[in-house]
Formats: C-alpha cells, structure tokens, sequence
C-alpha cells in the first residue's frame, strides 16, 4: 500500500502527464497525432481520478492540505 507522500508524488507526475499531453493534443497539426495523444489523455485522466479517489479515501477532510502539490 502506498503512503500518502507516495500517492501525492504520483498525482504530481500525472498531472505534469496531463498537461503535456493536452499541450500536443492543441498544437498538433497531425490528425492522428493529436488523436492518439486525446486518447492518452483519457487514459491519464482515469488514472488521476483514481488516484484522486484513494487520496479523498486516505485524507479525508483534509483536502485542502494537500492542494498545494497540484491536486484538485
């Protein structure tokens, strides 16, 4: 089981994942370039929601603890 430090580390690279990709999928002249990195993006979301989901678990009321990591 992850820490909580562990999972704040994670969400902090995820979120950095996030919006790398959503800056190819909005300069990208390819099509299927840009598609490819959408779909990324979905799939980086789902994992930022579940991360999202065990830290609301492991923290609880405590959210506003943790917005300054990048969390939200």
């Amino acid at each position: 089981m992850d820490t909580v430090a562990e999972l704040i580390e994670k969400m902090v690279i995820v979120n950095i994942r996030l919006w790398n990709l959503m800056d190819v999928v909005a300069g990208e002249e390819d099509d299927k370039k840009c598609a490819q990195a959408a779909r990324d993006v979905v799939k980086v979301n789902k994992h930022r929601a579940a991360l999202k989901q065990e830290l609301d678990k492991r923290f609880g009321d405590h959210s506003a603890d943790i917005k300054m990591y990048g969390v939200k």
